[in-house]
């Protein structure tokens, strides 16, 4: 059983501590803080989640965050980051604990205040992360709840991205320029075909699953492979689809600075072609 010697008690279910070896972390846990004052010792019972913040920088951040943010936030706030995580079998980076707290604080203030940020890329967040826009789709529903506030949809796209840079590390950023980037590609298909897409449409939503998967397999420096003819059919029976996703292509890997194996371009015009043609019908 692992002791802790308590430096603060933050609220009632939040408490900064040091465990044997001297390093200082934040738990959390219901009710591990009811009581207790510094110095007093706590078994590790009743902690559910730790964390360090070993970067000196963020440490200052939640620091910060204390003396600014209401207690109830930083409850909720912690509740909602442990749900995630029970959601998941990937570790959150504990960025998030500073990154979702501080957006969930806006999320209020901007309710209370009758404020509405547009999320253009809704749709594309949620169509590239379906699991993870679940879980923020229940974490939204959770804190209307709880707060008893009315939170515009957007906010589940915002969430989401949170939840996906603290399973991914990679940055918020970086993450945006791939719902920017499927924006962009659905426009060019739409004027290329002549159509307007709907957003739920099983064709158009596994095309947008084939560009994730594309996009992580480059990442992870791995090759799609195809029968040696299917390359031959698609370009001589469908041409102007395999031109369009070249042009796709094309805008991806001048959009995110990668190269893009020619396989990509064969399968990318298959789901073109499968897409087209259900509209057709």
């Amino acid at each position: 059983m692992i002791r802790y010697k308590i430096l603060r008690t933050i609220t009632n279910n939040i408490v900064r501590a040091v465990d044997d070896d001297s390093q200082e972390m934040i738990l959390i846990g219901k009710g591990i803080g009811f009581g207790k004052k510094k110095n007093d010792i706590l078994v590790s019972n009743n902690v559910e989640d730790i964390f360090r913040l070993v970067d000196k920088e963020e440490q200052q951040l939640y620091t910060q965050m204390l003396s600014e943010m209401p207690l109830s936030i930083m409850d909720i706030s912690s509740e909602i980051i442990s749900y995630i995580q029970s959601k998941l079998s990937t570790p959150l980076n504990e960025h998030i604990h500073i990154a979702l707290t501080d957006h969930i604080a806006s999320i209020v203030k901007r309710c209370k205040m009758g404020l509405q940020v547009d999320n253009p890329f809704l749709h594309e967040t949620n169509s590239l992360y379906p699991k993870e826009a679940e879980i923020a789709e229940n974490v939204v529903q959770r804190l209307e709840k709880e707060l008893d506030i009315e939170i515009p949809k957007g906010e589940v796209g915002f969430i989401t991205l949170h939840i996906v840079t603290a399973i991914s590390n990679e940055s918020l950023r970086g993450i945006e320029k791939k719902a920017e980037l499927l924006v962009s590609l659905k426009k060019v298909i739409e004027d290329q075909l002549a159509l307007t897409i709907d957003e739920n449409d099983l064709s158009y939503v596994r095309l947008i699953t084939h560009i994730r998967f594309m996009l992580e397999r480059i990442e992870r420096n791995e090759a799609i492979t195809i029968p040696g003819e299917l390359e031959t059919i698609i370009i001589e029976k469908y041409p102007s689809y395999y031109n369009l996703a070249w042009k796709l292509v094309r805008i991806v890997q001048k959009k995110l600075a990668i190269t893009i194996e020619r396989t990509e371009t064969v399968y990318i015009a298959l789901h073109l072609y499968r897409f087209a043609e259900k509209n057709e019908a």
